[in-house]
């Protein structure tokens, strides 16, 4: 997921690694059925990833992503 990140980060970022890269980069890992998929991953997000104050940033760009 890291080097996916990065990779985005390099060819469409500013060449740093943002939560949104990261985010990007794990979200089309774990979702590969759209419908069922998306229920399991949100669900995940808001249960074990909003509750953990130093994953804010990451937490807003996977919720976006």
């Amino acid at each position: 997921m890291i080097t996916n990140g990065m990779a985005l980060a390099a060819h469409f970022g500013d060449g740093t690694l943002h939560p949104g890269d990261v985010a990007a980069g794990i979200t089309g890992a774990v979702i590969k059925d759209p419908v069922s998929d998306t229920v399991v991953w949100r669900e995940y997000l808001e249960t074990v990833v909003r509750e953990r104050p130093d994953w804010l940033d990451f937490y807003r760009a996977a919720r976006d992503a």
